[in-house]
């Protein structure tokens, strides 16, 4: 080895050289500092043994370029103050570049003695000169190779030094190695392991920006830093000579050489430092590179040895480790509500992520990131590795393939294996069909896109740089070029423009011209894509969204419009889609909501809207949101609301304000929840809840100004009215919503608000009609049972004390409300009301009483519970009464009160046995001749019991007298009524019911009828399942109607039972080619249990399921099998194949050799969810008839086979515990494999049988993982 030249040298260049040097001699232990100069700074340090002496070691590094005289001198004098920093150290090495005699070294020596002796300390001292450091050099190749090449300029170098700007760059720096790293535990072991194998190399795969060098440089850090004699180095240069660095290598400990993007290097380097690392044990090559490019870097590696090749491919982060991460650096701040967002956006791509939090911790909108040089680089260059792998096996010129690529990011998300999307691609780009489908089939191989049906490039700020590259006009053509794919092609063009700050003119014309297509539609689904689109770019295109809202609102104005066609509809059935046009518009207005720049236009569409389709989820727009919880509650929004209410109160109408009351009640809650799914945790939901409190002024100015306008509006409003009443509800239900806060983690408190309402309700009190005093009365009891202030108290005493009963009126409201009594108190309160009710009839005449209860109903929606006790009490105990008020009710009321009349009536003939005078007035009401009229004479006998009551001719008479009549408007009372004919026999009474059935037009009062039919003990079996089988087919099969033909199954034969099946499912098949809908017709009743299968007795139920299957097999269209199996499922014996249902399904595979049959058997095995050995056994040993098929009728034997894949995998809902297997398909495996061990290897259904246990453990594996890596 040559002599080291130390006038190449500079201190720095000294002390690394020093470093490595003293880390080669005294191993990883050995720790540098930084510390020149003459402060008495440590340059070194170590705790151990080095050359038989142990103990702590100070090391001082000593660097001079002047005469050896000179710096002798100097060190002379340097040393003295050196050597007084010394603390407990038992070893100080003065580490020179100068070379000494041993004479001068002695000298060097004797100083510090003297020293040490001044100090008290001892400590022995050693002197290593350039001599010496030129000797220990030498044992180490690589030492020489870097005072030979450089240390920064040679072909190899440490890690450290080569990464130094990474490994210090600023956290959210895009090369920063210095953030966070997070997650590759699995990958970290098996390069741990690598270390310590005898394979040569190891491959980091991945594409660009996923962390392949970053994987590498932390396990240096983690791992080989740690390692004594071993050194991670970097190759630097493209081309080496290989003796060279073969030499550098060769000893001295042992070495990792990284060789990042190996792809960029040719395969001659990667071959060559192999072949190195063969020979050499002590040599470790760990290599990175793009997985589209691995091949390149490989290709001169044989097929042999790439199997002694460590491989380790890596991808996105987990969703949980995106979270991780994301969390770590944003814990507070408006981002913190939107980690969901931002783990969305960044797909688990370490360089997006990064370059989020890049943005955030610059202030920056999070899209700019899309405008950074070096991120569009980055995705232009990733995709350029693409195109040059599709290049390699088309030819297909790169500029072409660039196109390509960003038509795909235009369009997307598609389902790439569609032939007709993959014929539209080909004729826009000019390349033929094959090569399209191949580079397709290269983005999902090769991760550039996901998805399981349809598939996108992710993430999507890719696709925005691929798109944003595109010009607005040539874009804008394809919009009409490529039709089916015109809502992609808007959503990703504003979206890539909006992200790099542009709006184009052509696009907001495109879009003009857009949503003008929806007033001149005659197709729902135009509306609703169109809305849809814009709901989607609502919040970057809020100019052509407002637009939207104003044409959709006019064109909810146009007859026969889908707009208002739709909203017809749902006011028809009471009934909302969750894709419905009118909920789409809401979502927009909510998406709109949150800028301030539109909340004027938002609030003007609502109440406009709501004008015109009284919508109540037009309220849901302003509900508190995410936005509110940024803010910090300032109320802006809210205030705006309240702003634009007050300027506009007195021109609104009674509907406009009815609503804007409405959206008032949004706001005065005082906590509110927020549920999303976890975008870490796929299994995971999350509910929060955010609770409003008065230490915060905004919240308290705003329910003060709230307040103050919701009385000014029930002051404004007229009495009575329903505005009115909603109002003071509102107001007075706002103490309750305050003191709930008290099982809140944050309670709020504010007597301000209260003591304002109480105030109200003082000024008013002459003024409350009998329901608002009740509503009142009711509520101030409460509040003194939640423990109102007791500053309050006095007000409230105030209130009651002005609302005590002034009338025979106000007493009865008083009596039937809950605001006098304590329910808790009272042991038997109907027992207590009686006894009131009685106190009061006994005080009054029966003219004044019966004026007071029509004039208490007549400011009644519904009469109060306990009205119905006083009604009792009268029935009971007064039968003057009763006249009485029948009288008055007959004389004026009689068709708004009918109920009330009729038990007025009923009293007196079944109770008080008044024959004379009730049949005096039944005979009054018959001359009526009116359908009211004849509800109150049927009224009284449908609340009789059959068997209980005597009932005379004369009152069957009346009843059939009314049937005959056939009034629709009878129908209700009849169903109950009629049961009556059956308690006495009557002849006809079998015939009148039949007839009722045959004309009844009401579900309900079919329900009914038999509700009292199955209770009635007077109707044999016989006539109960006449009635069921011959005239109920056309009615839902409810409950009740199951309820009555399970009773009747004693009677009938199994074929009649049948074709009441059969009858039913043709006509819920003649339902759906007719109505086009599934519900418009129950077959069988709701939900999975079976009243019938439960209660008929197994014996009598495989009578009927061996029926059905029958059918299912000989009759029904294999079309229709879908909805004919569910009355297999309904009729199914047990839930699981027994010895019964064994030997009955064996039976029949063994004697039918119809492929369409054994479809339909096995089809029908389906509807067991419950898999057992007998299950298997039963498909496993018939197999051979379906293997026989394959040389017959190859299609039918797939269809056969499929048929039974689905019977052995069939399970229902499946539940289970999120991230674990369902126990459902462990189960499944476990008799799959008892099987298969059971089959000789030439076996037709063991072949089978490994098909099916491979799709159960891909499902076990699925819900294993929970797709948490998946995006």
């Amino acid at each position: 080895m040559e002599k080291i030249n130390w006038s190449n040298f500079d201190y720095n260049d000294f002390e690394h050289f020093c470093s490595i040097l003293l880390t080669s001699e005294f191993g990883k232990k050995y720790v540098p500092f930084s510390a020149p100069g003459t402060d008495g700074g440590i340059d070194g340090q170590f705790e151990g043994t080095y050359d038989n002496y142990s103990g702590k070691w100070r090391f001082q590094f000593k660097f001079y370029q002047v005469a050896r005289s000179t710096a002798i001198n100097t060190l002379k004098n340097r040393l003295k103050t050196e050597i007084t920093s010394i603390l407990d150290e038992d070893f100080y090495v003065l580490v020179t570049n100068v070379e000494m005699l041993p004479q001068e070294q002695d000298e060097l020596k004797t100083v510090a003695a003297a020293e040490l002796s001044l100090i008290n300390k001892s400590c022995k001292v050693f002197i290593w000169d350039g001599a010496k450091l030129n000797t220990l050099a030498s044992q180490y190749p690589i030492i020489q190779f870097w005072l030979d090449f450089g240390f920064t300029s040679s072909d190899l170098r440490e890690y450290k030094l080569e990464f130094e700007k990474n490994l210090i760059a600023n956290k959210f720096a895009p090369d920063s190695f210095s953030n966070v790293f997070i997650g590759r535990e699995d990958d970290l072991k098996s390069l741990e392991g690598f270390l310590h194998s005898d394979l040569p190399m190891a491959l980091i795969s991945g594409e660009a920006g996923i962390g392949k060098t970053r994987l590498a440089i932390h396990f240096f850090q983690k791992y080989v830093d740690h390692l004594d004699g071993w050194t991670a180095l970097v190759l630097t240069a493209k081309s080496f000579e290989f003796d060279r660095i073969y030499k550098a290598l060769f000893g001295g400990g042992n070495y990792i050489v990284l060789v990042d993007d190996a792809h960029n290097f040719e395969a001659k380097v990667i071959a060559d430092l192999l072949s190195i690392a063969k020979q050499l044990p002590n040599v470790k090559l760990l290599l990175t590179s793009r997985t589209i490019e691995v091949h390149s870097a490989l290709a001169l590696i044989k097929e042999t040895e790439k199997n002694s090749i460590l491989l380790i491919e890596i991808t996105t982060l987990s969703r949980s480790e995106t979270d991780n991460f994301f969390r770590r650096y944003i814990k507070s701040g408006p981002f913190s509500q939107f980690i969901n967002e931002l783990i969305g956006i960044s797909s688990g791509k370490p360089i997006l992520m990064v370059a989020i939090l890049q943005a955030i911790s610059e202030g920056a909108p999070i899209e700019q990131i899309k405008r950074k040089d070096f991120f569009r680089s980055y995705v232009n260059n990733y995709f350029d590795a693409y195109c040059r792998k599709v290049q390699e096996i088309t030819s297909v010129p790169i500029l072409e393939l660039r196109k390509l690529v960003k038509i795909i990011a235009l369009i997307e998300p598609f389902d790439f294996n569609s032939k007709e999307t993959i014929k539209l691609i080909s004729e826009k780009s000019g390349i033929n069909t094959e090569n399209v489908r191949f580079a397709l089939e290269q983005l999902k191989e090769n991760s550039y896109v996901s998805g399981r049906y349809v598939q996108s490039i992710k993430p999507d700020y890719y696709s925005d740089i691929l798109v944003a590259d595109l010009e607005p006009g040539e874009a804008a053509d394809m919009i009409f070029e490529l039709i089916p794919f015109s809502t992609n092609i808007i959503v990703n063009l504003a979206s890539a423009q909006h992200s790099l700050g542009e709006q184009s003119d052509v696009l907001t014309e495109v879009l003009k011209v857009f949503i003008d297509i929806i007033p001149m539609t005659s197709v729902p689904d135009a509306v609703r894509v169109i809305m849809t689109t814009i709901l989607r770019i609502s919040q970057i295109r809020p100019e052509s969204a407002k637009y939207a809202i104003k044409v959709y609102t006019h064109s909810l104005k146009i007859p026969d419009h889908p707009s208002t066609m739709e909203l017809e509809e749902d006011r028809k059935y009471n009934y909302v889609s969750g894709e419905s046009i009118m909920g789409t518009a809401v979502n927009i207005l909510k998406a709109l909501y949150d800028l301030r720049e539109n909340l004027d236009f938002v609030i003007r569409s609502a109440f406009q809207l709501y004008k015109i389709t009284e919508d109540k989820r037009l309220v849901e727009i302003f509900s508190f949101n995410r936005k509110d919880i940024i803010d910090n509650f300032n109320m802006n929004r809210q205030n705006a609301f309240l702003e634009n209410l007050s300027s506009r109160l007195h021109k609104l109408s009674d509907l406009e304000l009815r609503f804007a009351v409405n959206v008032l009640r949004t706001f005065s809650v005082l906590d509110f929840h927020i549920s999303q799914m976890s975008a870490a945790n796929l299994a995971q939901l999350n509910i929060t809840t955010y609770y409003l409190t008065e230490k915060n002024l905004g919240v308290v100015e705003f329910r003060s100004r709230m307040i103050k306008l919701l009385i000014q509006i029930f002051n404004d409003a007229p009495a009575p009215s329903i505005l009115r009443t909603d109002v003071l509800k509102f107001l007075i239900d706002i103490p309750r919503s305050i003191f709930a806060t008290k099982h809140n983690k944050v309670q709020y408190v504010n007597d301000d608000e209260i003591n304002a309402i109480l105030q109200l309700l003082l000024d008013k009190c002459g003024a409350f009609d009998l329901n608002e005093q009740k509503d009142i009365l009711e509520k101030l009891h409460w509040f003194q049972r939640w423990g109102i202030s007791h500053q309050l108290v006095p007000i409230i005493e105030q209130i009651k004390t002005a609302l005590q009963p002034k009338n025979l009126v106000e007493r009865l409201s008083y009596l039937f409300s809950n605001s006098e009594r304590r329910i808790d108190e009272i042991k038997d309160i109907h027992d207590y009301v009686r006894q009131k009710s009685t106190g009061i009839i006994q005080q009054e005449k029966p003219d004044e009483l019966s004026e007071a209860l029509l004039e208490y109903l007549g400011q009644q929606q519904y009469p109060a519970h306990f009205f119905w006790d006083f009604v009792r009490t009268l029935e009971i105990s007064f039968p003057e009464y009763c006249k009485v008020l029948y009288e008055k009710l007959y004389a004026d009321h009689l068709e708004r009160y009918g109920t009330l009349a009729s038990r007025m009536l009923s009293a007196l003939y079944f109770i008080h046995n008044d024959d004379k005078y009730y049949w005096e007035k039944i005979d009054q009401l018959r001359t009526l001749d009116k359908a009211h009229a004849d509800n109150i004479i049927l009224d009284g006998y449908a609340s009789r019991i059959p068997g209980k009551t005597v009932i005379k001719q004369r009152d069957i008479d009346t009843i059939i007298e009314i049937f005959k009549k056939e009034n629709p408007d009878n129908e209700h009372i009849l169903s109950m009524a009629i049961q009556l004919l059956f308690s006495v026999k009557h002849v006809n009474a079998l015939d009148y019911a039949k007839q009722f059935l045959d004309r009844a037009t009401q579900h309900g009062n079919v329900a009914m009828f038999f509700i009292r039919l199955h209770d009635n003990n007077e109707v044999s079996i016989e006539q109960l399942s006449e009635l069921v089988l011959k005239h109920t087919e056309r009615f839902q099969l409810t409950y009740e109607i199951e309820r009555a033909l399970t009773k009747s199954l004693a009677y009938p034969a199994d074929d009649d039972v049948m074709d009441y099946f059969f009858r039913r499912f043709d006509r819920y098949i003649k339902e759906i080619q007719r109505t086009k809908s599934y519900n418009a017709y129950q077959f069988l009743p709701r939900g999975d249990y079976s009243r019938l299968s439960e209660e008929a007795g197994p014996e009598k139920v495989m009578e009927l399921f061996s029926k059905a299957i029958g059918w299912y097999i000989n009759t029904v269209d294999h079309k229709l099998r879908y909805f004919a199996k569910d009355l297999l499922s309904y009729l199914q014996p047990v839930p699981v194949i027994n010895d019964e249902l064994y030997l009955f399904y064996s039976n029949l595979l063994n004697n039918e050799e119809d492929p369409d049959h054994l479809i339909a058997i096995y089809s029908s095995l389906s509807t067991f969810k419950e898999k057992n050995e007998s299950m298997i056994r039963l498909v496993t040993e018939n197999f051979a008839n379906i293997n026989d098929l394959q040389y017959s009728d190859e299609e039918s034997y797939r269809n056969v086979q499929s048929e039974a894949y689905v019977a052995l995998t069939s399970a229902g809902v499946k539940t289970g515990t999120p991230g674990e297997p369902f126990a459902e398909d462990l189960a499944l495996k476990e008799l799959l494999l008892s099987q298969l061990s059971n089959l000789g290897n030439h076996d037709p259904a063991k072949k089978f049988l490994n098909e099916v246990l491979k799709s159960v453990q891909s499902e076990i594996d699925r819900n294993s993982e929970m797709e948490d890596s998946a995006w």
